[in-house]
C-alpha cells in the first residue's frame, strides 16, 4: 500500500483459481508479494501487447489489477517467459550404500499439488524405520528404501 502495509493479509497463500488458469501470490518480508500466474503456453503467447493483458486481467482476476498495480503488471508481464511446470520421478532413490535422494531431489512436483513437503516427511518417516528396524547398515537400509518409495 502507499503507507508500506501489506495490501491483503500477510499470512496466507493467496490463490485466485480460474479453471485453466492460476493465480498465487506468497508474501515476502519486504512487503512486496511474488506472484505466479499458472495458464497454458498458448494463453500466455496470445497476451501480445498491454490492453490485451489488461483485458485478460479485467476478465479472470479484475481484484489483482488494483492489489498489483495496473503500471506494475504490465511491466512485470511482459519482462517475464514463461516457464515449464515439472515433474520428477526418479529410481532407484540410491546408488548402492553411497548416495540417497529424498524429497524434492526424489520427486518434484508442481506446487499447487501441495504435496511436495509431505513426500518429503515420509521419505524421513520411512528412513526413520530402516534405520530403527536395520541399524546404520546402508547396504540394507538404501536399496529397501527405493524398493519402499
Amino acid at each position: 500500500t502507499a503507507d508500506g502495509e501489506f495490501a491483503m493479509p500477510h499470512n496466507y497463500l493467496h490463490i485466485w483459481p480460474r479453471g485453466q488458469f492460476m493465480m498465487i501470490a506468497l508474501p515476502n518480508q519486504d512487503r512486496t508479494w511474488t506472484v505466479t500466474l499458472f495458464m497454458p503456453f498458448t494463453q500466455f503467447h496470445s497476451i501480445t501487447d498491454q490492453d490485451r493483458l489488461l483485458d485478460f486481467f479485467r476478465q479472470y482476476f479484475p481484484d489483482a489489477i488494483e492489489l498489483i498495480g495496473r503500471e506494475r503488471l504490465i511491466k512485470d508481464f511482459f519482462k517475464t517467459k514463461p516457464q515449464p511446470l515439472v515433474m520428477i520421478k526418479c529410481r532407484p532413490y540410491n546408488v548402492g550404500a553411497k548416495a540417497l535422494i529424498i524429497g524434492d531431489a526424489a520427486h518434484a512436483m508442481v506446487p499447487f499439488y501441495g504435496q511436495g513437503m509431505n513426500a518429503g516427511f515420509e521419505d524421513c518417516s520411512v528412513l526413520t524405520e530402516l534405520f530403527n528396524q536395520y541399524g546404520t547398515d546402508l547396504t540394507r537400509i538404501l536399496p529397501e528404501f527405493s524398493e519402499k518409495r
